[in-house]
């Protein structure tokens, strides 16, 4: 699919029939977007999806109608254009004028970058009838006519002739005759091209004289009603292509400095651009009368004086570091004198007591018991606490009574585990009481019975398991639980009371199972839990 051909909507054509009844048609702008082709280009009333408007327009009148002129947009993003529609202004708000997709065939717009810039213009020419005024509703000013550009250049160089010599293609603010001094009561900041109405005193005061056909370069740095700054180059026609050049400022000339040909500029006396070097390499200034601290625009000497008032503010210890040059410094008061009950002479300095010093000599450095302070005591133990003994009667009893021997255990029994696994896979017959593991208990005690076993994945049946005594006739318990469903199944059993043991005693774990055959116990554990 390619361009078609712009399509005039349904509300193009009632706003142009509004317009011919008006005489007047206004385009407001070109939109540009990368939405699909709809299915009915003259239905539309916008663009499928609208990227840019282009507001800058330029219209031109044809034989047909008009031309309209606008530039794409310098964008970040790159994107694809393949719709376009121009936006005129009706009585009832802005329509879609006419419309244009170009499906596949669309043009990839790059980007503008830094290092290159694409700019494209697009021209639409319509035809409308019977409106006699066509208009846009933002002219552009981007636009110029060829003949009016031509006949601006035209008249710009007719002006150029009149005001400057043939041979002087330089222009800035065009030729001045006369004393240069004059320019700068104008203060007009530019360059000039000036030609003496004779080579004499009217150039400048002390000046250098000038051929008739000599002209120089003025330039007005700083535009100051009352006093300019400027620079007057002199460019002769001698052949040997002299320069001479001068500096007005601070309200007088300076001397003409001349370079002859490839020669060097000669010596300048004092007041020249030398004398000003020297100025700024050994500078005068003043001391500022209080502390300032500088600011942007101060003067060189202005900025020299505040900085020799900082330091002449200085005192001496900023220059020495040492204490004693301090001022206002702090009185310490003299050690405190000290004096031992046994001395006769106060002590200062490092003071280091010691027992005879201040009259302990015969006491020891320990506790010192007397009827005011007794040594303390341990009541209610069956013994007697006295003295500094090293060890004391231990309680036979606890609070209740209760012999300590007999109804307690060492901390170091309590908590003792004694536990098997199953090393193999075991065959377990169906329907038979069969012995998985054995545990010895090493101490009599009170024990919890603590066991885990896996069946192989079978659906049918119950799976039993239990903890029998050492003669396999007496049992402790243990659950019985149906086979699982999704699998293996595992059953984990505990003692159904805990079973005081004598040392040395066993104690087995069985299981059972009526899957309809044997059925493989692919894990078991066992322990027995000391209680106390």
């Amino acid at each position: 699919m390619a361009w078609t051909g712009l399509t005039l909507t349904v509300d193009g054509r009632n706003a142009l029939n509004q317009a011919q009844m008006n005489n007047r048609l206004c385009f407001k702008a070109i939109v540009i977007g990368d939405g699909n082709p709809p299915g009915n280009f003259g239905t539309q009333k916008s663009l499928v999806h609208p990227l840019y408007e282009l507001t800058d327009l330029k219209v031109d009148m044809t034989d047909e109608g008009c031309a309209l002129t606008a530039d794409f947009p310098a964008v970040n993003d790159d994107y694809y254009f393949r719709e376009i529609g121009v936006i005129v202004a009706a009585e009832d708000g802005d329509k879609l004028y006419v419309y244009d997709n170009c499906g596949d065939d669309a043009q990839y717009i790059v980007s503008t970058t830094g290092a290159e810039r694409t700019q494209k213009r697009i021209r639409l020419y319509l035809t409308i009838s019977d409106v006699a005024d066509i208009a846009v509703s933002a002219p552009a000013i981007l636009y110029v006519d060829y003949d009016e550009y031509e006949a601006g250049v035209d008249e710009l160089r007719q002006n150029i002739d009149t005001k400057a010599p043939a041979d002087k293609t330089f222009l800035s603010r065009g030729i001045f005759a006369g004393d240069i001094d004059t320019l700068r009561g104008q203060g007009k900041a530019g360059s000039y091209w000036v030609q003496p109405a004779s080579h004499g005193t009217t150039s400048a005061s002390g000046s250098i004289p000038f051929g008739p056909d000599n002209y120089y370069d003025l330039h007005v740095f700083a535009k100051n009603t009352g006093d300019a700054t400027q620079m007057a180059v002199c460019f002769e026609s001698n052949g040997r292509n002299d320069v001479r050049f001068r500096i007005h400022t601070n309200g007088k000339w300076y001397p003409w400095c001349t370079r002859l040909g490839m020669s060097d500029i000669s010596a300048i006396g004092d007041g020249s651009v030398t004398g000003a070097i020297t100025a700024l390499n050994a500078p005068t200034f003043m001391q500022a009368g209080s502390r300032i601290n500088i600011v942007s625009g101060d003067k060189l000497p202005t900025i020299l004086g505040k900085i020799m008032k900082f330091f002449a503010d200085l005192k001496a210890v900023a220059f020495s570091g040492s204490y004693s040059d301090l001022s206002d410094k702090p009185s310490i008061p003299a050690a405190v004198a000290v004096k031992g009950n046994a001395e006769v002479a106060y002590r200062t300095g490092n003071i280091n007591l010691t027992p005879a010093n201040i009259g302990l000599g015969n006491v020891a450095n320990e506790r010192q018991y007397s009827a005011s302070n007794p040594q303390p005591s341990v009541a209610g133990s069956s013994g007697s606490c006295t003295g500094n003994a090293a060890t004391a009667t231990k309680a036979a009893q606890d609070w209740a009574g209760r012999s300590i021997v007999d109804t307690y255990l060492p901390k170091s029994d309590i908590g003792v585990n004694y536990n098997t696994s199953l090393s193999a896979t075991k065959s377990i017959p169906n329907d038979v009481d069969t012995e998985v593991l054995t545990v010895r208990v090493g101490a009599t005690g009170t024990y919890l019975l603590v066991g885990q076993v896996h069946f192989a994945g079978n659906k049918t049946g119950y799976r039993h398991v239990k903890f029998m005594s050492t003669d396999a006739n007496g049992s402790f318990g243990g659950p019985r639980a149906a086979a699982s469903n999704s699998g293996a199944t595992v059953v984990q059993a505990i003692s159904m009371s805990a079973p005081t043991l004598p040392a040395n005693y066993t104690v087995r774990l069985y299981v059972r199972q009526n899957s309809g055959g044997p059925l493989n116990v692919t894990n078991a554990y066992m322990c027995a839990i000391r209680l106390k």
